[in-house]
């Protein structure tokens, strides 16, 4: 889903000084009722049997990626403190 506020000019002959916040709210259920989507890793799994790589990391993005995001594992284990929480589906920590 994706979620978006934006400011639109009102339909018709209204002037652009009178635009409107306006959600933009695209989610499945929304836009094309309801479905049955597949299990997280049938779609991937069907692109890897049929060749394609493109949802998969390269190996040296992979290495890349955990050299980057190690350090701040290990500065959380030994500082000894937890990730900040945050309720599900919400904009993240209040910070």
């Amino acid at each position: 889903a994706i979620w978006c506020k934006v400011n639109n000019k009102a339909p018709g002959f209204a002037r652009f000084d009178q635009a409107q916040s306006t959600e933009l709210d695209i989610t499945y259920k929304n836009r094309f009722g309801p479905l049955k989507l597949p299990e997280a890793y049938t779609r991937l799994i069907l692109d890897a049997l049929e060749g394609d790589q493109s949802l998969f990391v390269r190996s040296d993005e992979l290495q890349q990626a955990w050299r980057i995001v190690t350090p701040f594992l290990h500065k959380l284990e030994t500082e000894n403190k937890d990730p900040l929480k945050y309720p599900c589906s919400s904009r993240g920590p209040p910070q």
